[in-house]
């Protein structure tokens, strides 16, 4: 079939919407988990924060988490980049 050995659909379609951020999309999912996350996920957004964009793409696809909880799609991430107090 179409999916890659061992990848649930789900965890293609997260691999691809990683694929498919824009700069601002990723700025904005550091930014959400840096003041949402906990001390992991905010050490991460630090990281990701001061990489550079190959590097930031390379922590989404290590951390597809760090994405699926902070990442366009979350209510946390739609709030701070609309400026609404969460």
């Amino acid at each position: 079939m179409g999916m890659k050995k061992g990848r649930s659909s789900a965890a293609l379609n997260l691999y691809h919407h990683i694929k498919s951020m824009t700069e601002s999309d990723i700025y904005w999912t550091f930014a959400t988990a840096y003041q949402h996350g906990g001390g992991f996920f905010q050490s991460l957004a630090v990281a990701g924060l001061k990489a550079d964009p190959g590097n930031k793409r390379r922590l989404l696809d290590a951390f597809p988490e760090l994405v699926a909880t902070y990442g366009t799609a979350s209510r946390l991430h739609r709030n701070l980049r609309s400026g609404a107090v969460a």
